[in-house]
């Protein structure tokens, strides 16, 4: 049993309480289980944190596209040859950019969320949710 390895630390405390419950522990076993249900309500509030805060990639794009595009026009106009606009409309929109870039890793670590939370769902593990990614 101890090593046995296990891929969360409910499954880790249901062994656990499967071993002790073997032996006739069954007091011991109990309290295995009920860690294991507290580890799981623990694992699926993290992962709903976790996504909720992910989920914000797609709002930070939202607001970019429209300080991009307000950007991009005025480098087109002629208030970029004002003495330092162009400069500071270019800095704008390469910081705008970057912001971007970080947006699409939170989308693209919300979307592994979700498929780490679906492979569970499928595992027939409890897991946190639809509403966790």
């Amino acid at each position: 049993m101890a090593s046995e390895e296990c891929r969360r630390p409910s499954e880790a405390a249901r062994s656990l309480a499967r071993g002790l419950e073997g032996r006739g522990e069954t007091d011991a076993a109990r309290e295995a289980r009920l860690l294991a249900e507290g580890l799981d309500a623990w694992e699926a509030a993290v992962v709903r944190r976790a996504g909720a805060a992910l989920a914000a990639h797609h709002d930070i794009r939202n607001a970019l596209t429209g300080v991009l595009g307000n950007a991009q026009l005025l480098l087109m106009g002629p208030a970029a040859e004002l003495p330092g606009v162009r400069r500071r409309l270019e800095s704008l929109t390469r910081e705008a950019e970057r912001i971007r870039d970080l947006a699409e890793t939170l989308g693209q670590a919300r979307q592994e969320l979700k498929t780490m939370t679906e492979t569970t769902e499928s595992s027939g593990r409890p897991a946190a949710g639809p509403e966790a990614a």
